[in-house]
């Protein structure tokens, strides 16, 4: 668990487990207090492509998604470590605390993410 800053916690379990090519968790909870966020689920849209999705249980909503593309000059718009990070930090703002799910996917050049926070 990495905290990027005040009232934003990370979890990299999904994405960590799927790119380790470990088995990935069906559900994940909270790194400190145990409580249960979401469970996990694969979508593909054909043969091996697809990504990871967190699906909030009852207590929390998803309150943003995206893909970070890195820093390369050509990532599409929205997509950089930049815009990514602007965006959950202003999510974190609006609601407070916030949960950065790392979920990846098939394209081992982007990295999906939800965003979850209390209902």
């Amino acid at each position: 668990m990495t905290t990027m800053h005040s009232g934003i916690t990370v979890i990299p379990d999904v994405a960590e487990a799927h790119y380790g090519l470990e088995e990935v968790p069906e559900e994940i909870s909270h790194p400190e207090t145990g409580e249960r966020l979401a469970t996990i689920a694969w979508h593909g849209d054909g043969g091996w492509r697809g990504w990871y999705e967190a699906t909030p249980v009852d207590g929390w909503v998803k309150v943003g998604d995206g893909c970070n593309c890195g820093s390369w000059e050509d990532t599409p718009p929205g997509t950089s470590d930049a815009e990514c990070q602007a965006e959950v930090e202003a999510l974190a703002e609006k609601h407070g605390e916030v949960v950065l799910v790392l979920c990846g996917g098939s394209n081992v050049m982007a990295m999906q993410y939800d965003v979850l926070a209390r209902a």
